[in-house]
């Protein structure tokens, strides 16, 4: 079987066993999350898109590293390989800027996998690449109705690690369309640079007038950076909701997407010096209202 589950009496999470069904090298291998229901009936997890062949296979819960700064590319001459975290080794075969939406010759890194009763470590080890080596662990658990996410990056190699790690959270409560049935709440106050029309923000709240009808995009500014920062998605029908708490520094915070689909990214800026190790953690709490 392609997938894994952890189970308990008020959650169950859908899981792809790394490099069997998602093979791209856009986001990280381990530990994707495809679907979460709660108490049988309610969903969270939806795809990026709905049309076969576009955007880049994004579902559920799916992180990635170096979005736009991925280690050792910039250094790599056409030809040469760079490591892509959670992937493999990825092959330059321009000299342009990074593609995160474009598909690059892979070796993939090879994961093991220990699971448990309420939970499930994905580790690996990269091989080395021009001085960058890091061994790499996302360890899923559940509890009750939360599901943590714990990370851990192990700097063993001779160049620093430098660059950003976020969720990309593909959101849809029970596949609900975006607009005026939801509410987006945080938990600091926020400012968005180019308010869209169909936004109403209202202090910490964030709410539509109108169905979402095109794809969107905005960060949020002046966001505090305080770790144990969270932002909540509650469905006002269904009554139920889902909270991400963050226990980083927030180095940005984004917000993408479409009519049936929004994305809440909140990124973590990493700086790994060789012989360091960098642990940090997601919490998501699904609830009823």
């Amino acid at each position: 079987m392609s997938k894994m589950y952890l189970q308990n009496s008020r959650l169950k999470v859908e899981i792809l066993k790394p490099g069997e069904v998602y093979k791209q090298t856009r986001f990280d291998w381990m530990g994707m999350i495809t679907q979460i229901s709660m108490d049988g009936k309610e969903t969270f997890c939806v795809p990026e898109s709905l049309i076969a062949g576009i955007g880049t296979n994004g579902r559920g819960l799916f992180n990635e590293f170096g979005i736009e700064e991925p280690i050792g590319y910039e250094e790599a001459k056409v030809g040469e390989k760079f490591p892509k975290l959670g992937v493999g080794l990825l092959t330059k075969f321009e000299d342009e800027p990074y593609k995160f939406n474009v598909d690059y010759e892979i070796e993939p890194f090879h994961c093991s996998i220990v699971k448990a009763e309420d939970n499930i470590k994905f580790s690996l080890t990269t091989k080395e690449c021009r001085g960058y080596k890091v061994k790499q662990s996302k360890n899923i658990s559940i509890k009750d109705n939360k599901l943590v996410i714990n990370y851990c990056i192990e700097n063993i190699g001779e160049k620093a690690i430098l660059t950003t790690e976020y969720s990309h959270n593909f959101m849809g409560i029970n596949n609900r369309l975006i607009g005026p049935e939801y509410i987006l709440r945080f938990s600091e106050g926020f400012e968005i640079g180019i308010l869209q029309q169909n936004l109403r923000v209202n202090s910490k709240e964030i709410t539509w007038n109108n169905v979402v009808d095109k794809e969107f995009y905005f960060k949020l500014k002046n966001s505090s950076k305080v770790k144990g920062e969270y932002w909540e998605l509650i469905h006002l029908p269904s009554a139920i909701g889902v909270r991400e708490t963050l226990d980083f520094e927030i180095h940005r915070f984004a917000v993408w997407g479409n009519a049936h689909v929004i994305s809440l990214e909140g990124f973590i800026k990493l700086d790994i010096k060789p012989g360091e190790k960098k642990e940090w953690s997601r919490e998501f709490k699904f609830f009823n209202i």
